[in-house]
């Protein structure tokens, strides 16, 4: 499985790396420190995670390069075991930072990735409803939201800072795989091959404030607003297998609503010593809103047999979600030895796709991570750079599913993920 969001602006063509589900405050240095963005202070971290970290940053403009390898497993309701069928990727992005004169302000933006799943694996379709099954297949399924974001941060008084930021997004839903439809009245617990590819654009908001309690201690509070999305594209499918007697083949316009999520966080940095820092963070993600259901509208349908045989040219059919809202904590340290910066972290998360409605294609079940980083000056650049590491910690079972047909009840996932990254700042 990899997790694959899309950089509108610079990667419009296709998506191109594995990653976390939900990317808000990242950086190669934010990275290092269990992605507390309010230790990093950096132009990628501030236009994601909270644009008051760009008041008081001098004039820079940052390049990133991440690269990602997954080992993920699955175990079929047939006990077959698939391994993702990718190895990963690499992700660029990039960033700046602009004092606006010698004003209070500095403008920030650029390109970033900001959430997006994408499961991909080969196993044997299980026998469904009428015991149909499309035999060894391809399924994969991405969801991605990258974008390209502006906003500018005040320095309101010696102690506080506050940003305003907005994100013109870019939306993209694939799904190649069997797809047992799950309330449209005639096809209910029915199974097809579809090929659907949907894209939209939308815009979304992040406001955040930065406040020094003392001298060694700051408060960073951010809201991020959701972006409602209704993509619009084709579905192309096969019915063969269903033994109904007509033409196999059939073609629909398509509608798909999704959303980015809202989320806000909370961030304590305090100095402990001369050469040291702790970050505490906690965030959550409000999936329950966004993530409820999966509404698909299909119109316009090219096969008359099938028109005929459902009375219209149009089907609409709901799956349930029902995701949870994700929390998540942070813990991270930065240490100074010399000329160089060292960083380590630590972060848990909740899972918020329930396995009543988890199936191959949703599975964002990552529960911890751990991340060391460090920063050095090559000539007159400021590298830093990270490891990461993900995990489900273990495998997630699914027994209790109430999509219909009940073709998901004994499958497994397992998911890890490596993430190295650089940035440099110019």
């Amino acid at each position: 499985m990899k997790l694959l969001p899309l950089v509108a602006g610079l990667l419009f063509a296709g998506p191109a790396f594995t990653d976390d589900l939900y990317r808000s405050g990242t950086s190669p240095r934010s990275r290092g420190m269990a992605d507390i963005g309010a230790m990093a202070r950096d132009p990628l971290s501030a236009i994601s995670g909270n644009p008051a970290w760009l008041a008081g940053l001098p004039r820079t403009t940052q390049i990133s390069m991440e690269a990602f390898g997954v080992d993920a497993e699955l175990t079929s309701k047939l006990g077959e075991r698939a391994d993702s069928t990718s190895s990963g990727g690499v992700l660029p992005e990039a960033a700046f930072a602009l004092p606006l004169g010698n004003s209070r302000f500095v403008l920030g933006g650029g390109t970033k990735a900001f959430s997006a799943t994408q499961a991909e694996f080969y196993y044997t379709d299980p026998p469904g409803t009428l015991g149909v099954s499309y035999g060894p297949q391809k399924h994969a399924a991405t969801y991605v939201v990258g974008g390209a974001a502006l906003g500018i941060g005040w320095q309101a008084t010696q102690r506080l800072a506050l940003g305003l930021q907005t994100s013109v997004l870019y939306n993209r839903n694939q799904l190649r795989a069997p797809y047992i439809f799950q309330s449209h009245p005639a096809l209910k617990s029915l199974k097809v091959l579809i090929d659907l590819d949907v894209n939209d654009i939308g815009w979304s908001y992040i406001a955040g404030l930065d406040y020094a309690l003392t001298d060694a201690l700051q408060l960073s509070l951010a809201y991020g607003g959701e972006a409602d999305f209704s993509a619009n594209g084709d579905l192309q499918g096969n019915l063969a297998n269903l033994g109904l007697g007509i033409r196999p083949t059939f073609n629909y316009n398509a509608n798909v609503k999704t959303s980015l999520p809202a989320f806000w966080s909370v961030a304590l940095v305090g100095r402990v010593s001369p050469t040291t820092k702790v970050g505490l963070e906690y965030k959550q993600v409000q999936w329950q809103d966004s993530f409820k259901t999966l509404p698909i509208t299909l119109t316009e349908g090219d096969n008359p047999e099938l028109n005929q045989f459902l009375g219209s040219t149009s089907i609409i059919d709901t799956a349930p979600l029902d995701w949870n809202d994700q929390d998540s904590w942070h813990i991270g340290m930065e240490h100074t030895i010399g000329e160089y910066l060292f960083r380590l972290g630590y972060d848990h998360s909740t899972v918020p796709v329930p396995t009543s409605t988890m199936t191959p294609m949703t599975g964002a079940i990552f529960r911890s991570g751990f991340s060391a980083g460090l920063t050095m000056q090559l000539g007159q650049r400021l590298v830093d750079m990270y490891y990461r590491f993900s995990t489900s910690s273990g495998s997630r079972h699914v027994n209790d599913s109430i999509l219909a047909a009940g073709e998901h009840n004994g499958y497994a996932l397992r998911l890890n993920l490596h993430s190295i990254g650089v940035s440099v700042a110019l």
